[in-house]
């Protein structure tokens, strides 16, 4: 034991009593407090800048996914011989991985799947102009034709998704903001 009292919080611990001084605790309080009103609120600037980026990414990906659409509707329904294909190449899609992360797993399956499927299309229409052969010409128009619906119905699928992300909504070029 110790014949001496030891200091302690600023103030004595005898053997039989602690006596502390109040201004002490008040400052711990106040630090602790401070502390965590600190941490909350950089949590929350960081939860809504996720938020912020998340949006701006889905919206941007919804937007994509509407040229794209109509460039298969093309395909689907006008593309033939002679007719150029429009550029089914996405900057939006080939950088989602970049920001993947602040989607939930089942937005991000199906967008990969979605941008897998257009740049199977995408090879796909690059090989074209090497077929010389007019009846492989037809068989290829066929083939792509058959293709298109599906990777309209797997975009759709990744907008629904995206819209559930926090995406705001196009409609023929005019903003609809989400019903939320």
């Amino acid at each position: 034991m110790c014949p001496n009292p030891c200091l302690f919080l600023g103030g004595r611990i005898g053997f039989t009593s602690v006596e502390v001084d109040p201004g002490i605790l008040r400052d711990i309080l106040l630090l602790v407090v401070g502390t965590a009103l600190g941490l909350g609120g950089a949590w929350a600037r960081t939860a809504l800048d996720e938020r912020r980026r998340r949006r701006s990414v889905a919206t941007a990906l919804c937007a994509e996914y509407f040229r794209l659409r109509e460039l298969l509707r093309y395909v689907i329904n006008e593309w033939g011989a002679g007719k150029p294909v429009g550029r089914f190449r996405s900057d939006a899609y080939d950088r989602f991985l970049d920001h993947a992360e602040l989607f939930d797993a089942v937005t991000v399956a199906r967008v990969i799947d979605f941008a897998e499927h257009l740049n199977e299309l995408r090879r796909g229409l690059e090989h074209y102009p090497t077929i010389q052969d007019l009846g492989s010409r037809q068989r290829f128009y066929d083939e792509i034709r058959g293709f298109a619906p599906n990777i309209i119905a797997k975009g759709e699928l990744a907008r629904e998704s995206l819209i559930k992300s926090g995406a705001i909504e196009l409609k023929r070029g005019l903003l609809r903001p989400p019903l939320t």
